[in-house]
């Protein structure tokens, strides 16, 4: 069975979709539906292709955790704490001037 590892940019875009619904009024029972096609490698497991939903909540020390549950959202898969990235100038879009 072949296992992808979810790219940092793919998790960062979700976070960053989380981040952005508490910005707009700190609303912390949206969800995201993902669905993939392959398996998915997340902190501490691997998650079989198929239909997810991540939520974004607040930890007991209150930073960001995002919540993964199954298809259903009957079932708690996994909870990870978030980090904070840095973008270096290294990887921004170059203009032409």
């Amino acid at each position: 069975m072949k296992i992808r590892t979810l790219a940092g940019a793919a998790l960062a875009g979700i976070l960053a979709l989380g981040t952005a619904f508490l910005a707009r009024g700190g609303v912390l029972d949206q969800a995201t539906r993902v669905t993939f096609g392959q398996d998915v490698r997340i902190p501490g497991q691997i998650l079989p292709a198929g239909t997810y939903w991540f939520t974004i909540g607040r930890g007991p020390g209150m930073e960001d955790v995002v919540h993964i549950y199954n298809r259903s959202r009957t079932d708690a898969i996994a909870s990870l704490p978030t980090t904070t990235a840095a973008v270096s100038q290294a990887n921004a879009p170059r203009t032409a001037g």
